[in-house]
């Protein structure tokens, strides 16, 4: 699919050129699902560690929990202590790790997953590195978010559904499904943006009309309003809170799904397995690849489990 080998686009990252517009460049499909996801993979890849590293930076790292912590308000303003928080993009956890801090409770179940490992293997270490032990990570993607339904209290997502423009009804409708009660969006927005914001939005392909496309899918808008902090005035964040139809108390303790069938999956060996798909899902160093091309047809499990 890519006319680069990994070596150039390497490279190309290393001298601050966007990856993503580097592998559209000469394919007219930009908007085919499977090629704009390896598009962001590649991207968010090659990316991978620079995020924890720029936490080092004292001036980055103060903007950044500024904004976390106007983050965890806003969640606490619209959801009581909730039992279970999923992450959607977790990527190395920057922005997870200091909204769990400004939170003035302890979350029992924490669970993130990206489409990338070597970002979540980041996010690992990082999770840790900051006193937090007890969480769970994978690999996944938004348009088929490896959980069974109504997993989690809160889902939240910052800057994750961004480079999905033309998806953003898909993605919607899988946070809806793994959430009982409240979806947080942290996301750029649109409609709040300047001329010159929202041309650079559109080059891009960012997400657009995330309300509208929300309250048509029967979500019910609690908040849609422009952060006071911004890490890039021409790229501002909203917060989009939304509440599920019929919210409900999540379930205990949350499952991982098939990311084909979206039924719950079995331990197994080293991974996981399905059985309605007959897919197994490995895992690496304690994270599960969750992503459907991750799945290996494996039929003969069925036969001893």
């Amino acid at each position: 699919m890519s006319k680069h080998s990994a070596k150039e686009l390497l490279e190309a990252y290393k001298k601050g050129k966007n990856i993503i517009q580097l592998l559209k460049e000469g394919n007219s499909d930009e908007f085919n699902l499977a090629n704009k996801m390896s598009y962001i993979e590649i991207a968010y890849d090659l990316q991978s560690g620079s995020y924890i590293e720029a936490m080092k930076n004292p001036e980055h790292e103060a903007i950044k929990r500024e904004k976390c912590k106007e983050y965890a308000e806003i969640i606490s303003n619209y959801i009581d202590k909730p039992k279970s928080i999923l992450k959607g993009g977790v990527g190395e956890a920057v922005t997870l790790v200091p909204i769990l801090d400004s939170l003035n409770f302890n979350v029992k179940n924490i669970h993130g997953f990206d489409i990338s490992w070597s970002r979540v293997i980041h996010a690992k270490s990082f999770l840790k590195e900051n006193g937090y032990n007890d969480f769970s990570l994978c690999t996944g993607v938004l348009q088929s978010i490896p959980y069974v339904n109504n997993s989690f209290d809160l889902v939240m997502t910052s800057h994750s559904l961004e480079p999905n423009g033309g998806f953003e009804k898909i993605i919607l409708q899988e946070l809806m499904r793994v959430s009982s009660n409240i979806v947080a969006l942290f996301e750029p927005s649109y409609e709040f943006a300047s001329k010159e914001g929202r041309k650079r939005m559109i080059k891009h392909g960012y997400v657009k009309n995330l309300p509208a496309i929300a309250e048509k899918l029967g979500f019910r808008i609690l908040s849609y309003e422009k952060l006071k902090t911004s890490m890039n005035p021409k790229n501002p964040t909203a917060a989009l809170i939304l509440q599920v139809p019929n919210p409900k108390e999540a379930i205990d303790k949350p499952k991982f799904a098939c990311p084909i069938t979206r039924e719950e999956l079995l331990p197994y060996s080293t991974g996981f397995f399905s059985k309605e798909s007959f897919r197994f899902y490995p895992q690496i160093d304690g994270i599960p690849s969750l992503r459907e091309k991750n799945g290996i047809l494996a039929s003969s499990i069925i036969k001893s489990i």
